[in-house]
């Protein structure tokens, strides 16, 4: 069984269903705690439709909290929702610029991710 993330009917991540139920209650406690919406809507199919410029304003607002963090606990929490959301942000279209503290770090855990982020095609 699976849960699916999908864009205009594209799916961008099949996520296992435990996974992608996590992923998605992550998401959406991240967002309600950022005040915004998660972009991550859900669908008959038992997955979610991904609004793309409601995720991109999530994963914005997610990083930024993030590269302020002063907290490790906070960080590692925020690190959690935020890798796969920047797999999730690229396949939707977006983009988001990662401070040079950050880049190589969380660019090299993205593709990491990514390669077990899979998709239907």
């Amino acid at each position: 069984m699976s849960h699916p993330f999908d864009v205009d009917g594209r799916t961008v991540w099949d996520a296992g269903s435990s996974s992608g139920r996590l992923y998605e209650d992550m998401a959406r406690a991240a967002a309600d705690s950022l005040g915004l919406a998660s972009g991550l809507l859900a669908n008959d199919q038992g997955g979610c439709d991904v609004d793309p410029v409601a995720f991109q304003r999530f994963a914005t607002g997610l990083y930024d909290l993030y590269a302020r963090a002063g907290n490790p606990v906070l960080s590692g929490m925020l690190r959690a929702v935020l890798v796969p959301s920047l797999v999730l942000l690229e396949r939707t279209g977006g983009e988001l610029v990662l401070r040079p503290a950050d880049e190589e770090a969380l660019r090299a855990e993205r593709a990491t991710a990514a390669r077990s982020m899979g998709t239907e095609d």
